[in-house]
């Protein structure tokens, strides 16, 4: 047999290139481990004879190992056994890697879509260090061990997110082929050949990652729901005129809702990225309360909430708050909000040049992307792509925008308005 050594990948006995066991790894996981790594990385050329007595003795395992090991090759068409007479190392047939690649580029593609959906911010990190890592060796001359593991590592990770542990089997077993001929290719040197497989990856990566998980139903914690078990009249006499129940009120909530969010977030934390809250705090002209008065009696409980999810879980916030708010942006900024909804253009005092300029660089805008009191529901289509290519070119500039209208679109909004609407976003969304 004739191989290529690569300087600490191993021992080198007699052509065979002999890695050590793994923990609690078992003899016909090791056999077939080290077997597959000499086919693949061609140690044991195209054509090469099996003697499993032999390979026994090299790896220091029994026969049986040996024999289980080269049956389950046999089964991904990388030994070709010929009863009672031989067995053989087979030659790389371009139609099993043909059909491999179709296999790669059509499962893996929802595979991966699956795994970014499934997976945790720092699972997501993760991938991407591989990618980067992928990046870097596949430039680098006689490292070519290293990529092939580095890759398998992405496989196995972006399968395992997905939960499909067995479907990775089974594309391993029929890309086989298609792999010993990238592996060749590393071999001859045209690494610039192989590198399109890092950048397919690096696009799937890139097409998929774009993705939010918010944890939605949380309501009105500290505005809404105490106004609601009060009722209006009785909250906001409270907020002037009987501060001790107001403030015993708001303690009971915030209470509760640390409770629900540790009990949320201990099961599901790691799949969050966005913890959503709303208070309606504003009307068409005005807020519903003084500034003064809600610093006084709803901030602090706003933030004593938000900090808990912000410094416990790292979450980002996503604020709620209809109507005329600006006065209050400031105050949402400092105990903690990240993103603000639904930005209601049309109301008083919500500008959108005069948000962006005053507020832009401190806060997400998450919404305001066209009014849906008049113009998505009464607008022509004219109307409407004029309001939407204006307002992403405000908010747009230098990031920290989620585009969106502003409100729920309703009944009776006529569809050419909505089609306007998505088609002028992806004329200008871009950078």
């Amino acid at each position: 047999m004739n191989f290529i050594a690569e300087e600490g990948d191993g021992n080198i006995q007699g052509g065979l290139k002999i890695l050590d066991r793994k923990d609690k790894e078992s003899h016909r996981d090791y056999a077939y481990r080290i077997l597959r790594m000499n086919i693949m990385e061609f140690y044991m050329e195209p054509g090469c004879l099996i003697d499993e007595s032999q390979l026994a003795e090299a790896l220091n395992v029994s026969w049986m190992p040996i024999h289980e090991a080269v049956t389950k090759l046999k089964e991904e068409r990388l030994i070709d056994v010929i009863p009672r007479k031989e067995s053989k190392v087979s030659r790389i047939n371009l139609a099993y890697a043909n059909e491999g690649l179709f296999l790669r580029s059509t499962v893996e593609a929802a595979v991966l879509r699956l795994a970014i959906n499934n997976a945790s911010p720092d699972y997501l990190r993760r991938l991407w260090e591989n990618l980067e890592q992928q990046k870097e060796v596949v430039s680098r001359e006689n490292a070519r061990h290293e990529f092939f593991q580095i890759d398998d590592e992405f496989h196995w990770m972006i399968y395992l997110a997905a939960n499909k542990p067995v479907t990775l089997q089974i594309v391993k077993g029929a890309v086989a082929h298609l792999d010993r001929i990238r592996y060749l290719i590393r071999i001859v040197g045209a690494a610039d050949l192989e590198s399109p497989s890092y950048q397919d990856h690096e696009k799937m990566y890139q097409m998929n990652k774009d993705k939010c998980c918010i944890l939605e139903g949380l309501r009105e914690p500290m505005f809404g729901l105490p106004s609601w078990l009060r009722r209006n009249q009785n909250f906001y006499m409270d907020l002037l005129a009987n501060e001790e129940l107001s403030d015993a009120l708001h303690d009971k909530i915030l209470a509760y809702y640390l409770k629900l969010i540790d009990f949320l977030m201990e099961r599901i934390g790691d799949k969050v990225d966005v913890v959503k809250f709303a208070d309606d705090m504003g009307t068409q002209n005005s807020l519903l309360l003084s500034p003064d008065t809600y610093r006084k009696r709803i901030k602090p409980y706003q933030e004593k909430l938000y900090q808990h999810v912000k410094k416990k879980y790292g979450k980002k916030i996503l604020l709620h708050s209809c109507g005329s708010i600006e006065p209050i942006i400031g105050d949402l900024i400092e105990i903690g909000v990240d993103a603000l909804n639904p930005v209601q253009i049309s109301a008083a005092n919500m500008e959108p040049g005069m948000l962006k300029a005053r507020y832009g660089e401190k806060i997400t805008f998450w919404g305001g992307g066209v009014d849906t009191q008049s113009v998505l529901n009464r607008g022509s289509v004219e109307d409407v792509r004029a309001q939407v290519e204006a307002n992403l070119k405000t908010f747009k500039p230098g990031g920290g925008y989620v585009f969106a209208q502003v409100h729920n679109i309703q009944y009776g909004v006529p569809i050419d308005n909505i089609l306007a609407m998505y088609e002028t976003f992806h004329k200008y969304a871009g950078y």
